[in-house]
């Protein structure tokens, strides 16, 4: 007798907390989703960045996201009339995150390309049309290098050995060195980990836009060395894209009329002269 009631309590007790784990399951999906949904309303404006990007997005002393684009951000969200949230994640990730609705926005340094172009749309708000990569040394350019201007050269050269050249995971340089098989393209996530890299022998050389050149001979002077990469027109670079979803003529429209207004108002001249002028 005792034993069967016994068994009858404890089956009790079983089904009661697999109702309550149950119900404590279902509370934290709906707080979850209803979380998520708040971040899509009509106030807010979610722009996606990768905070290693000095001096357009990176992370100051105290932690906090500072730079070139974390200003515009706040100018553009103002401007739209939206509280602005920043996700800061990799840069690889940025487009397909924009493509999940997982954020509205990019505004980091994007490039614009004909390969990006067929997958989001953009809005261009900064920088002049690259005609050209920069390979970047440390003090010196090796002999092999310093005759090139293309990066098929080095193929013509038959090179015994593969030179090892830095690039910065999912950006055009990156998948422009991707292309060539007489280099060993080698990825890491921040700029400042290639020159590390080239400054330690570990690779020949790092690949990156001529942006980021300038930014490094204003920070360490002669000891920055570059060799200019002639491209091809249809590899040209068409400045830098507030990128956001296809077929999203509404908010396109907005943040044209907005990048126009602050280009006629002289914003990004400003953000010039704080960003550009001073060591970072």
């Amino acid at each position: 007798m005792d034993r069967h009631y016994n068994l009858k309590t404890i089956s009790r007790r079983i089904i009661f907390l697999s109702g309550f784990f149950l119900a404590v399951i279902l509370y934290f999906n709906l707080t979850s989703e209803k979380s998520s949904r708040s971040f899509t309303n009509a106030d807010v404006v979610r722009i996606g960045m990768c905070a290693l990007y000095k001096p357009y997005e990176f992370k100051d002393e105290k932690g906090a996201i500072v730079g070139f684009d974390v200003d515009f951000a706040e100018e553009l969200a103002k401007r739209l009339g939206k509280e602005l949230i920043i996700k800061d994640m990799e840069f690889a990730s940025l487009i397909l995150a924009l493509k999940r609705g997982k954020i509205d926005c990019i505004v980091s340094g994007m490039s614009i390309t004909k390969e990006r172009m067929v997958e989001v749309d953009f809005v261009s708000y900064y920088g002049s049309q690259f005609k050209t990569f920069d390979l970047l040394f440390w003090k010196k350019i090796p002999k092999k290098f310093k005759k090139i201007t293309r990066l098929d050269e080095l193929e013509a050269a038959n090179q015994t050995t593969k030179p090892i050249v830095a690039v910065q995971c999912g950006t055009v340089t990156d998948a422009y060195a991707q292309r060539f098989g007489a280099i060993t393209p080698r990825t890491f996530d921040t700029i400042d980990e290639l020159l590390l890299d080239v400054q330690y022998g570990k690779s020949a050389s790092a690949l990156v836009v001529p942006d980021i050149t300038r930014q490094f001979e204003k920070d360490l002077g002669k000891n920055i060395k570059s060799v200019a990469i002639q491209l091809d027109s249809e590899d040209y670079i068409r400045g830098y894209g507030v990128a956001m979803q296809k077929n999203k003529p509404k908010l396109q429209k907005k943040i044209n009329r907005i990048v126009t207004d602050l280009k006629e108002e002289g914003y990004f001249s400003w953000l010039e002269r704080k960003w550009f002028k001073k060591k970072l």
